[in-house]
Formats: structure tokens, C-alpha cells, sequence
């Protein structure tokens, strides 16, 4: 569990994730004092400074941008990426000094084969945090432009707001009212009521000043059906493709190797999740659509493997068949059938709820052998 313990390390550094989720909302709170100060200024030309300031503090979120996220990308996923090919190129000399003499004249290019890293799946894998990242940016861009629009265009619409607008700002009682209360919303992330009924009075419609209340909150990136706050979603990107630059610099370094096999590691759990059926399985990886010896592709269960969601800690380990006998491989492959079909081709979302149907006795009946012995904790369901 060597390789799972260096990734954890890399995660838990207060310099790796926390770093870059705690970047995104230092620089959303730099935002939201913008805006508190200037969204109300009730002139085009205000607005479009506006505007201008705000996108000067996401291009540093824009990986397309030379900024710190950028920075962050391009240094963390080599070093996630390098931890996983290290653990492979660990665990494969391993087995080739535990191999008997024999063994070792048919390992081939296992024992021959150790290359440089290979540059080109790292960058694959950082250009794809990039984009995600980029995307983020992007809806930052759009939610809160689209406030600042909003805002602008409901000022003018107030008669009584544009009769106390001098130069582009709010000078009598009822604008002055109006700008504090917006700014309130946004530093105090909430629409108080009596806030809530003096907007509406001056036009306002809950949808914007339940944007305000969103923008404030960070709860502006929208995943599917969710909506997810900045730093929230930094925070699982950040996990998800370290985790997965980890993977795939294992599966390229085992597939360099000639081994076309891997197992999911196993660890404590103190319940089922959707990682249960899957723990200390074996897993074809190699270039062909069917595995000769029988066994499931890893491309069949969720996510292609870990991490199967947010904080998972398994990983990635070498299955190197050509050092185990036909019984022991065998033994292996009638575990992998042990895993009902029904399980293959799922999300981790799909597969979370298929657990929840089991109940304890088929989960046991479910798992294999090894993972029996490490797998939920004792007195779990």
C-alpha cells in the first residue's frame, strides 16, 4: 500500500489541494468586494469597468492564462503523474526480484523495459485538468456578468432610482437604501427578509437577488444537476485528477512493461460504498478487446477505476501474470465472476445504489477472498 500512502501525502499537503481550493476563494472574496463596491453604480461605463476589474481576477483562474491555477496545474499533476509511474516501476522490480530464475528468463521486456516517463499521457493529463479548469472560469465569467447586467438594467428601469442617480452614482435616500442592501447580500451571503422586501419593492426580482446570495456563496458552478461552490469544486477537481494522473502514469508504466493486469487495492472501509465490488479484483489493461486470460476490462467499471469519488483511497496495482500459476491465475479469474454483471459498465453513482441493495450476506458472498480479510471493517454491514 506504499503507492497509496505517497498519493495520500500529496493530497493531504497543505501546499497541493488546499492551496489551490484555498486560492479560488481568496480571489471569489476579492471578487465580492468588487462587486459590493461597484455593482450598484447605476452607469454603462461603470459597469463596464465593472466587468473589466472582475475578469482581471478570473483570468488568474484560467489556465489559459499565465496565472497561479495555471502554475498550479503544470506543477502538481507531473509530480501526482511521476508518484504513479514510480510506484508501478517499484512494485515491478519487486516482483522480478521475488521471481525464480526461470521466472525471470521469460520476463522479458518486464525486466528490460523500464523507459523514461512518458511525457506525452502527463501532458495529456494536465492539458485535461486545464480544460475542466478553463470551463470553471468560463461560468464564472458568464454568472457573474450576468448579474452585473441585470443589476444595471433594474436600476434604470426604477424611475425613482434614476431620479437620484447623479454621474453614475446613487445619491438619495431610496438608492442610497438600494446599494446598501445589495452590498449586504453579498458580504453577508443571505438575503435578509426586510432586505428581500425593500429589493422587491424597487423592481428587483428574487431570481437576481438570489444571485447576489448565490455569487456570494461561491455556488456558481454547475455540474450536472448540482450547483457547486467554487472552492468546492476546485477542491474535488484538484483530488480527482491527481488521482487520475496517478492511474494512468501506472497503467502506462505496466503496459511499457508487458503487463496487462492490475488489482484495485484494498483498505479498511467502515461501510459499503461504491468501491466494495470492485477492491481486489484483478483487471485487464492490455491493447486487445478480450482479455486471453478471461479477466474483466479495467474500461468496464466505474470511472475505469480509482478514484471512484471524492477522497477515494485506492489505487492502481501491478497483477503481473506471467509470475503466477495457471491455479492461482484461475483463482483470480473465478473471483472476477463472482462480480454480477449487472455491475459492469455503471457509473460510481449507478454502483453506490446497487450496494445499497445488498444486504450483508450477499456483499460477503460478493467480495473475494483477500478483500474478505481487509475489506469492511469489523461489526460493518
Amino acid at each position: 500500500m506504499a503507492a497509496a500512502r505517497e498519493l495520500s501525502a500529496l493530497l493531504s499537503d497543505a501546499k497541493t489541494v488546499e492551496a489551490l481550493s484555498g486560492h479560488y476563494q481568496r480571489t471569489l472574496e476579492r471578487i465580492i468586494s468588487e462587486l459590493s463596491a461597484g455593482v450598484s453604480r447605476a452607469s454603462a461605463a461603470r459597469a463596464t469597468s465593472l466587468v473589466s476589474q472582475i475578469n482581471k481576477l478570473i483570468d488568474d483562474l484560467d489556465p489559459k492564462k499565465a496565472g497561479y491555477v495555471r502554475k498550479w496545474i503544470r506543477k502538481r499533476i507531473p509530480q501526482a503523474y511521476v508518484l504513479g509511474d514510480k510506484a508501478a516501476t517499484r512494485q515491478l522490480r519487486e516482483s522480478l526480484e521475488r521471481a525464480s530464475s526461470t521466472d525471470r528468463e521469460v520476463f522479458g521486456e518486464v525486466a528490460t523495459s523500464f523507459t523514461p516517463i512518458n511525457q506525452t499521457q502527463m501532458r495529456a493529463v494536465a492539458a485535461a485538468m486545464e480544460s475542466t479548469m478553463g470551463s470553471a472560469a468560463a461560468q464564472m465569467r458568464a454568472a457573474i456578468g450576468t448579474v452585473i447586467r441585470q443589476t444595471q438594467v433594474t436600476l434604470h428601469q426604477s424611475e425613482k432610482i434614476r431620479e437620484q442617480t447623479v454621474s453614475g452614482y446613487l445619491r438619495g435616500a431610496t438608492a442610497r437604501q438600494v446599494s446598501d442592501d445589495i452590498a449586504s447580500v453579498l458580504l453577508q451571503k443571505k438575503v435578509a427578509p426586510e432586505v428581500r422586501a425593500r429589493l422587491s419593492r424597487e423592481g428587483f426580482s428574487a431570481d437576481l437577488y438570489n444571485s447576489f446570495e448565490r455569487v456570494a456563496r461561491g455556488q456558481i458552478i454547475q455540474v450536472g444537476d448540482r450547483r457547486m461552490s467554487v472552492r468546492a469544486y476546485a477542491d474535488l477537481v484538484a483530488r480527482t485528477q491527481l488521482r487520475e494522473a496517478h492511474k494512468v502514469a501506472t497503467i502506462t508504466r505496466l503496459q511499457q512493461n508487458g503487463t496487462h493486469h492490475v488489482r484495485i487495492s484494498r483498505h479498511l472501509m467502515p461501510e459499503p460504498d461504491e468501491c466494495t465490488p470492485y477492491a481486489g479484483r484483478v483487471y485487464y489493461v492490455g491493447p486487445l478487446e478480450r482479455d486471453p486470460l478471461g479477466f474483466p476490462k479495467l474500461a468496464s467499471i466505474p470511472n475505469g477505476g480509482p478514484p471512484f469519488h471524492p477522497n477515494c483511497r485506492h489505487v492502481l496495482e501491478p497483477y503481473v501474470a506471467i509470475l503466477e500459476s495457471p491455479g492461482a491465475i484461475e483463482e483470480r479469474r473465478k473471483e472476477s465472476l463472482l462480480l454480477p454483471r449487472r455491475f459492469l459498465g455503471k457509473t460510481a453513482k449507478e454502483a453506490r445504489a446497487l450496494v445499497a441493495e445488498l444486504s450483508p450476506t450477499e456483499i460477503g458472498e460478493l467480495m473475494p477472498q483477500g478483500a474478505k480479510d481487509s475489506g469492511i471493517e469489523k461489526g460493518a454491514a
